[in-house]
């Protein structure tokens, strides 16, 4: 896993903080689909700095580009924070409707997403990796399993949370993924989905960051790793020193594939 993150030459570091702090407010247009600020850069920089909702997006659109061919051969996506949120906004009337569930399911959002070109559960897709916020201040990674029928939760402080509140803040996900998988790959003919809650496991023996500010982006981090073909990552060299370094270098790295190209063109490069 230590290719993953490049030497980090630090006088390259501080020129290029200097730059982002001298004009904090200059915002880069169509940058990787993204509109950014130097001060986003900043705080995914800055050791223990909270990363928002646009962070995660961006990390994860960056990653899942970067090891795109990868995760195709492993029948593997990566999803953006919003579809965990989407199913989190609709477990209470899921809850309520006792019968007709996939209905409560099936919003054009949602339907568009599950049955777009190259990521069909089921078959073209048997992996999904998610963020997901908890109570506003913590995030994890989550390894959805289709055919284990499995959520692994990869937390990078599980000392936060006994399973027991775990499993309460993924029971309505839980319950809703088994009819999504029956809404949009519908099983053989003469055969059925049981329609049973996925498990919800937690890794064990990773890396533990017990910072405040650091969760996002080691979350982004367990889950390029699981997704590389690790499936219970130790992650055992993994330290709070090399979590700084893994930030600096992110930053870094998106501002040279996303914003640099914005301006020279990317055949300069």
């Amino acid at each position: 896993w230590k290719s993953l993150f490049q030497l980090l030459k630090i006088h390259i570091f501080v020129f290029f903080k200097n730059v982002l702090v001298g004009n904090p407010n200059v915002l880069h247009l169509n940058a990787g689909k993204f509109d950014l600020d130097n001060q986003f850069f900043l705080e995914l920089a800055i050791s223990q700095e909270w990363v928002f909702t646009k962070h995660i997006e961006a990390l994860v659109e960056y990653v899942a580009n970067r090891h795109e061919e990868i995760l195709k051969e492993r029948r593997s996506i990566f999803l953006l924070p919003w579809f965990v949120t989407h199913l989190q906004g609709k477990a209470r009337a899921f809850n309520a409707a006792k019968v007709n569930w996939g209905r409560v399911l099936g919003d054009g959002r949602l339907s568009g997403f599950l049955t777009k070109e190259g990521r069909k559960w089921g078959a073209e897709v048997d992996t999904l990796y998610a963020p997901m916020i908890w109570d506003g201040n913590h995030w994890v990674g989550l390894c959805i399993s289709l055919t284990d029928w499995c959520v692994l939760v990869l937390d990078p402080n599980p000392r936060l949370k006994d399973m027991a509140v775990v499993w309460s803040l993924l029971e309505a996900v839980s319950k809703m993924l088994s009819y999504l998988v029956e809404k949009v790959y519908p099983p053989p003919e003469d055969e059925a989905y049981s329609l049973e809650l996925f498990t919800v496991e937690r890794m064990g023996g990773a890396y533990e960051n017990r910072r405040s500010g650091d969760c996002g982006p080691v979350a982004v981090k367990f889950l390029e790793l699981h997704a590389l073909g690790n499936p219970h990552p130790r992650i055992d060299g993994l330290t709070d020193e090399l979590v700084d370094i893994m930030r600096k270098q992110w930053a870094m790295d998106l501002y040279k594939d996303w914003v640099v190209p914005v301006y020279v063109g990317e055949e300069m490069q």
